[in-house]
């Protein structure tokens, strides 16, 4: 996540200072495309895919939150706190259905209590980044309290629900497969709406497919006469 940031921040930092357009998903695509130019092993990594698919989720839905942000702002200061309020949660639970497969073939189970965290504590957090700042420079202040309440708030929340059993769902149980395939319905309806043209939603798993389908018959050819291949062997992920 941390290299997918920077790598972004630096693309569009870049663009802006060159007098270029600023496309956030062109920064994505050309962060994923370097960091496994550079670490082909990270495919591997779930940190990667949940840290790119939400990153995902959270660009679609601030374009298209915009559609309905000028009906928000004819109420002015309160229309603008709401607009701002919703998205949080739409974002958070959007985010959570674009995860949850990945969520639930990689660790074998989900979580019933992490959308439901997300909506108390993001918005919570945010404003205590704000904050944050003018309590380094204003210890003092009245500022400093509230900064107090809500770290301690955070810390509460966050340590109830760490310590809380029975939060996660197996896959075994036969509801979570239709629920994992709406999430994957959802995802492809959500990608393709905003595309002029809809069959683009099939283009990156054909060619993904292709050139895995490339890639593995150049490997398997170049090292067709050794008895055993280790392909990748990373930590606790064997691919």
């Amino acid at each position: 996540p941390v290299c997918r940031a920077g790598i972004m921040a630096i693309i569009t930092y870049s663009a802006f200072l060159l007098g270029r357009m600023k496309d956030a998903y062109t920064a994505l695509a050309i962060s994923v495309t370097v960091i496994l130019l550079v670490a082909p092993n990270n495919i591997l990594s779930v940190s990667l895919w949940l840290s790119f698919s939400a990153t995902f989720v959270i660009l679609l839905l601030n374009e298209l939150s915009l559609n309905f942000k000028e009906y928000f702002s004819k109420l002015k200061a309160f229309g603008k706190i709401l607009f701002a309020a919703l998205t949080s949660i739409l974002i958070t639970v959007f985010i959570s259905v674009f995860t949850l497969p990945i969520v639930a073939a990689t660790f074998g189970e989900i979580s019933i209590i992490s959308p439901i965290a997300n909506i108390i504590l993001v918005p919570v957090f945010s404003l205590f980044l704000y904050a944050a700042p003018f309590f380094v420079i204003f210890p003092n202040s009245p500022i400093s309290f509230f900064c107090d309440v809500l770290y301690k708030f955070i810390c509460t929340v966050s340590d109830y629900i760490c310590s809380t059993d029975n939060l996660l769902i197996s896959v075994k149980h036969s509801f979570v497969l239709p629920i994992s395939i709406i999430c994957l319905i959802a995802t492809v309806i959500l990608i393709a709406l905003p595309l002029k043209r809809k069959t683009f939603i099939l283009l990156p798993s054909v060619v993904c497919i292709v050139a895995l389908t490339v890639s593995i018959s150049i490997f398997n050819y170049i090292n067709f006469d050794r008895t055993q291949i280790i392909y990748f062997a990373e930590s606790d992920n064997d691919g």
